[in-house]
């Protein structure tokens, strides 16, 4: 039973995270395609990717490993496009991936697009406020791929293009909650400590915690109508200046959830988690994007209202509303294709924070922000992220590194890679992963301290 909490409290966790993302694209975005005659084409290729990992601070699981099969084929002809991308890895516990498996009908300036997919929001490189239309992916931790960590969904995307703008709608039918990995390793905390050693009563009494005897509420993800989310985004362009607006509706990709606590003061004097019941959150957004080029110098920004279902906050076991900003500046030099970025991002939380104690009943109301803010009753929190990628050697060879800080949870996050292209059919990489917290505050990077890794792996193309 605790392994199948762990998984579910881990969801709400992650909400510092929901907007981290590091070394996105542009390019990537379904968006940049052009008005012009689709050449017929088909490229089918097979790949196999084999990986080792070190745990250095791990005594327990020091060392892992991994493979992947899978096929990627694209068919380009004058009115439609099929994409496959698929993965299979015989060790793992969800052994199939599926990246894309959609079509795309063009006419003329627009296209329909219908599938499994991802589709990017957002302006800037480092983090994001808007990119929200795909839950993320955390089984592997904090990778430096954003698009490896979004979650394939089946979606309807409709594109128009005109001259200087373009206009995308978009209908999510299903609900997918993001991933996390059930075991030890990306747990946010001690799974014999899920709520923390004790409990601060208010009153000068400080109680010890039993959660002994939890009961985990059986629960249902929304299903078709209830599920059904989505929304549109507008973007034009003035001289060098881009802008973009959109509203949103679906569900937070975290679980909210109701926990009955009660405070006992006969003997023995402690606080008793009795249940745990799980609940969704429906959300409406609207958010703004925008970036301005000033030579080879980019000014990005984001912004997005989350507007909860429960925007009075009645209920605990719902997210609140919440606002959240990102405003970035990078650099690209254009003859070697160097790239950096520092970039802020803040975010404030319009709800109760605090948990609460009824002082006839003692029954202990715990808000779900509370819970996924790390037991902190502060509604603001803001991180800064800085990046810089290096093409060497005609491309072949890449070097990034990043890193992101949390300012109220002094943490830390900080990734850095190197790879190299032998020739178009066979690549070698190294990558590694730093975690940690800083003092006495608590954060999902100071409980993946373990976590800290260094991977060497290979791709082959066939």
């Amino acid at each position: 039973m605790k392994k199948l909490l762990v998984l579910l409290l881990l969801i709400a966790f992650v909400t510092p995270l929901f907007a981290f993302d590091f070394f996105a694209t542009l390019d990537d975005e379904e968006g940049q395609a052009t008005t012009e005659t689709v050449k017929p084409k088909e490229l089918t290729s097979l790949f196999v990717e084999g990986f080792g990992t070190c745990y250095p601070l791990d005594e327990d699981e020091p060392f892992g490993y991994g493979i992947s099969l899978g096929m990627t084929f694209e068919e380009n002809r004058d009115k439609i496009r099929t994409e496959v991308d698929f993965s299979f890895s015989p060790i793992l516990r969800d052994p199939l991936s599926v990246r894309t498996l959609a079509v795309t009908f063009f006419f003329g300036p627009t296209n329909l697009k219908v599938g499994m997919f991802t589709h990017p929001w957002g302006t800037s490189t480092t983090l994001h406020a808007v990119d929200i239309i795909n839950a993320q992916d955390f089984t592997h931790g904090i990778l430096d791929n954003p698009e490896a960590m979004k979650k394939s969904e089946f979606m309807i995307v409709y594109n128009a293009y005109f001259k200087r703008s373009s206009l995308d709608l978009i209908i999510k039918p299903f609900y997918r909650p993001m991933d996390m990995d059930a075991s030890d390793r990306y747990a946010p905390m001690d799974t014999d400590n899920l709520l923390g050693a004790t409990f601060d009563l208010g009153n000068g009494m400080v109680l010890p915690i039993n959660s002994d005897n939890i009961r985990v509420g059986i629960y249902e993800h929304p299903k078709f109508w209830k599920a059904l989310g989505g929304g549109g985004r507008y973007r034009f362009s003035i001289g060098d200046l881009d802008l973009g607006f959109m509203l949103f509706s679906s569900f937070y990709p975290q679980m909210g959830f109701d926990i009955k606590a009660k405070a006992k003061l006969a003997p023995p004097q402690e606080v008793e988690i009795t249940s745990i019941d799980f609940d969704f959150t429906r959300y409406h957004l609207a958010g703004t994007e925008g970036s301005l080029l000033v030579g080879p110098v980019t000014i990005a920004w984001e912004g997005g209202l989350f507007l909860s279902e429960d925007f009075k906050n009645e209920d605990p076991a719902k997210y609140s509303t919440k606002a959240v900003a990102v405003a970035e500046l990078s650099y690209t030099e254009p003859k070697t294709s160097f790239f950096a970025s520092v970039a802020y991002q803040g975010q404030y939380i319009f709800g109760d924070m605090e948990p609460s104690v009824d002082q006839t009943t003692l029954d202990i109301t715990i808000p779900v922000d509370y819970i996924a803010s790390f037991l902190n009753d502060n509604s603001y929190s803001s991180s800064v992220a800085v990046a810089f990628e290096m093409p060497l050697m005609r491309e072949r060879l890449k070097v990034r590194m990043a890193a992101t800080y949390g300012i109220e949870n002094r943490s830390l996050v900080a990734l850095g890679s190197l790879s190299y292209e032998i020739n178009d059919s066979l690549s070698v990489y190294a990558r590694g992963a730093y975690y940690d917290g800083f003092g006495d505050k608590q954060s999902l990077f100071k409980n993946w301290e373990n976590n800290s890794s260094i991977t060497i792996g290979m791709n082959a193309w066939f």
